[in-house]
């Protein structure tokens, strides 16, 4: 990632501000902390995090930037009755000069904040969580127990990544900039991230 390119003033999270409910102080107060370099702190804190740490417990082979536009699929129509409707078959990664070693939840973290629309992630972010612990396929190694509390210690990055990777990815009109910063809101307070 590129930090030069993150703005040194706080304009940019005073408009994010301005377009939160008034029910939303708190996400107001924890935006507003940019300005005191907090959330720049925890984005590099993120991208640094678990680097060369060799004991770590999810130590996996990253992507290092990993969102759908560096995912190619391969669609096949399932049946001839369906007429239209693909059903994904196979999945390669693109783009692959950020590969590293580190913690499997980097690129997972990554992958949810920048990608799923947020209306999935409201209604199904346990299921997405349980099937990403499905194939994962590390039950003999890890308990579930474990990798949820592992989960957790990850909880404090995702609205850093958002406004700084996921909003300005997705968000093209001023009125889906509104609608992205409600939705994630909700999706944060649902699951417990506030």
């Amino acid at each position: 990632m590129n930090f030069n390119i993150f703005p040194d003033n706080s304009d940019y999270l005073d408009k994010i501000v301005g377009f939160l409910e008034d029910e939303d102080e708190d996400v107001k107060t924890i935006i507003k902390e940019y300005a005191n370099g907090v959330v720049y702190s925890l984005v590099k804190q993120f991208i640094k995090l678990n680097k060369g740490n060799k004991d770590h417990v999810l130590l996996g082979i990253n992507h290092g930037d990993c969102w759908i536009n560096n995912m190619m699929l391969r669609e096949e129509q399932t049946s001839e009755t369906d007429s239209g409707i693909n059903t994904t078959v196979e999945m390669k990664f693109v783009d692959l000069q950020s590969i590293d070693v580190n913690s499997v939840l980097v690129d997972l973290v990554t992958l949810l904040v920048t990608s799923v629309e947020f209306q999935v992630l409201i209604e199904h972010y346990p299921n997405l969580i349980e099937h990403y612990w499905t194939h994962l396929n590390i039950s003999q190694i890890l308990l579930k127990e474990q990798f949820h509390k592992e989960l957790q210690e990850y909880k404090q990055y995702y609205l850093p990544i958002f406004l700084f990777r996921g909003l300005p990815m997705r968000s093209v009109s001023q009125e889906e900039l509104k609608r992205d910063i409600r939705l994630f809101v909700q999706f944060l307070r649902k699951h417990d991230f506030l």
